[in-house]
């Protein structure tokens, strides 16, 4: 995508609906380019999601071992950069 003539490669944005805005998570969190992500319909934390009485497709994004560890809110955080958050809500 930063290869793209109407990007600019040091702000891309992203949206993402559901769970799926997990792995739209992730990849800000490591690619500093993506400067700007928009979440809907995700939940906060795995514990919540899991305490549910139905979570659709929570399958799609699970990491085996990685709720032993970590949880949503440890990904929001590690957006978190000094001018604010990397969050849109």
């Amino acid at each position: 995508m930063a290869s793209r003539r109407e990007v600019d490669p040091e702000a891309i944005r992203g949206y993402e609906r559901g769970v799926k805005g997990y792995w739209l998570g992730m990849a800000a969190a490591v690619d500093p380019r993506l400067t700007r992500i928009w979440v809907d319909r995700m939940p906060w934390s795995l514990l919540d999601a899991f305490e549910a009485p139905m979570t659709n497709s929570l399958f799609e994004v699970m990491i085996p071992g990685f709720a032993r560890h970590w949880d949503f809110g440890d990904l929001w955080r590690a957006m978190r950069t000094d001018s604010g958050s990397a969050i849109g809500w």
